[in-house]
């Protein structure tokens, strides 16, 4: 009996498992045990550029990362050196990209590039900065100099023995240069003889048919390429030349100075030659260029009553050297 009584608490303590069941209505029924809360979870992670490929965030960059940044996109040629001096591991962090407002992530050297800052890029590429790193888009510095148009840069680049490369677009330097309409740009990149002139990028497209629908700074970028032995006959991904995409774009300036090439060189095979192009005595071509050149600036000013007569003394002048070259090449 003392043992009875001695177990009896436990059991009133320790309810079996169909006492949790619930009694008839109005009466108290033995609640069940409240099951243990689930461990806490951490929020995930919202998209973010600084996202590794786990999809977990990263640490803020350094201070002294983002001070070197901003101080080449400035041109601070001091902030630049001063900040190369905080580095802790040179060798990589100086190539760091580093996303700006939610742009494409970019080192200090592809916005020195990009700004125009040579002083800034010089002391970034004797920091030992990689002169061919591609930023987020795959576009290395000198893509970046030549589709901003800036010269210096360029020039920088290419006596520090950059490689010429594409971007995701399949597109080189020279391919940027073109699409914006950068002559000298152009110029610098073709005399370096490291580019391919009829390359096509990603769409079919060479910087001929770049440069043929850039609006400002199309014609005499054309002339550049002409001069450099650019195909008028290659076709892009759609099978259009470059006077037809000119065309497509509404861009009639460039449009009409590339069928005047186009007729001279059917009446005069090999003509106009590079160094007529260059020098400006082209024959009557070089009469057609001005004017399609103040076309195109006409246009782009919005000067539609100028626009409109250099648009008709151009068409004028390329109906009479086409007539003319037809007739002078079947006399010859």
């Amino acid at each position: 009996m003392l043992a009875v009584a001695l177990k009896a608490p436990s059991l009133a303590h320790s309810a079996p498992p169909h006492r949790a069941t619930v009694t008839q209505r109005g009466h108290n029924a033995a609640r069940p045990p409240v099951p243990p809360l689930p461990p806490a979870r951490r929020p995930a992670t919202p998209p973010s550029c600084a996202a590794g490929a786990s999809g977990a965030a990263e640490p803020p960059p350094p201070a002294y990362l983002e001070r070197l940044a901003n101080a080449a996109d400035r041109g601070d040629l001091k902030g630049v050196q001063a900040a190369l001096e905080e580095l802790q591991q040179p060798a990589t962090e100086i190539d760091v990209l580093l996303a700006r407002g939610g742009g494409v992530p970019q080192a200090p050297f592809h916005r020195a590039a990009a700004a125009g800052r040579e002083t800034c890029l010089k002391a970034l590429m004797l920091g030992g900065a990689d002169r061919d790193l591609p930023d987020g888009a795959g576009r290395t510095a000198m893509h970046l100099a030549a589709a901003g148009g800036q010269e210096e840069c360029v020039e920088v680049l290419l006596s520090g023995g950059v490689s010429i490369t594409t971007d995701h677009q399949g597109r080189t330097p020279l391919h940027a240069a073109a699409c914006g309409g950068h002559q000298r740009c152009v110029q610098q990149l073709v005399s370096s003889r490291r580019v391919a002139i009829d390359a096509p990028d990603g769409s079919g497209s060479t910087a001929l048919h770049l440069a043929a629908v850039a609006g400002q700074g199309s014609v005499p970028c054309v002339r550049a390429l002409l001069a450099a032995g650019a195909s008028t006959s290659a076709t892009d991904g759609s099978g259009a030349t470059p006077r037809q995409a000119a065309a497509a774009a509404g861009n009639i300036a460039t449009e009409q100075y590339l069928l005047a090439v186009e007729s001279t060189a059917r009446a005069f095979p090999g003509r106009p030659t590079r160094g007529e192009l260059l020098a400006d005595e082209d024959g009557e071509l070089a009469g057609i260029y001005r004017p399609a050149r103040q076309l195109e600036r006409a246009d782009a000013e919005g000067q539609a009553g100028t626009a409109d007569s250099l648009r008709a003394a151009v068409r004028d002048l390329v109906e009479h050297q086409g007539q003319a070259a037809f007739f002078f090449g079947r006399a010859s």
